[in-house]
């Protein structure tokens, strides 16, 4: 029955018939994750040496080598870690709740042993809905980073990282007088754009008004695209064309458009 459900759904995104798909095309294989470690994955890639590295939400990455079936830790210490590509070999760029890492083992004993902030020039809060999506790089090493919106069903502090605002964040009520927080909001700098980050770290928004761009990624022709979130002010997860400048409806990112 998984095999079934697993062909027909590969056959529905790619249009075509199960007759054309053949049996051989893929296969499914069971790996346990590292032992004591929790299986909470969060992205995975391959590296030049040809294992497989797979962050973790408790913020580690840990290596599989196919071959043997053995997990190593590469690294740890990062703050729920949900994207991560390959550079050069023994090299990564994380992206985490904070910033976006470059992640390196220098000494060639597979772990990492430098911890670089690229970027981190945009704002974060204890608001658990503030996910990151990407990281992807373009042809000339800019990075894409979606940066999502805060939740108002989670607030266990005032934000306090990055410049704050409460326009946007709180609406009086003018029957009762009261002050309620709206819904999915920015209360931080840039939360609700894809930002763009070169390769030396200059930051700059590239485009706002979405709401969780959990997902980035290239088309054939380097055209930007990313994957929304339902939720408020977004009726069904939309799949957007990002392009520079683009407004893409979702209000809450208007908080740091002058």
């Amino acid at each position: 029955m998984k095999r079934l459900l697993g062909l027909l759904v590969l056959a529905a995104f790619a249009s075509i018939s199960l007759a054309q798909v053949p049996a051989s095309s893929y296969r499914v294989e069971n790996v346990a994750t590292p032992r004591g470690i929790a299986p909470e994955v969060s992205a995975v890639t391959f590296g030049k040496d040809g294992l497989l590295y797979a962050t973790f939400r408790q913020g580690y990455i840990y290596a599989y080598n196919p071959k043997s079936g053995q997990w190593r830790r590469f690294a740890s210490g990062l703050h729920l870690p949900l994207g991560i590509i390959a550079g050069e070999e023994g090299v990564f760029f994380v992206a985490q709740i904070p910033e976006l890492t470059r992640v390196a083992d220098t000494d060639g004993d597979g772990e990492a042993d430098v911890y670089e902030a690229i970027s981190d020039d945009w704002g974060m809060s204890g608001n658990y809905h503030e996910f990151v999506g990407g990281p992807i790089r373009d042809a000339e090493g800019n990075f894409y980073i979606g940066l999502g919106v805060s939740s108002p069903n989670a607030e266990p502090r005032l934000p306090i990282r990055g410049e704050l605002t409460d326009r946007g964040r709180i609406a009086k009520n003018p029957v009762k007088g009261n002050v309620n927080t709206i819904r999915f909001y920015s209360p931080t700098s840039y939360r609700g754009c894809v930002v763009k980050i070169s390769a030396s770290g200059k930051f700059s928004p590239f485009a706002c008004g979405v709401r969780q761009p959990n997902g980035l990624g290239f088309d054939a022709q380097g055209e930007i695209f990313a994957a929304d979130n339902q939720g408020g002010w977004v009726g069904t997860s939309p799949l957007h064309h990002i392009t520079e400048g683009a407004f893409h409806g979702h209000p809450a990112s208007l908080n740091w458009d002058p």
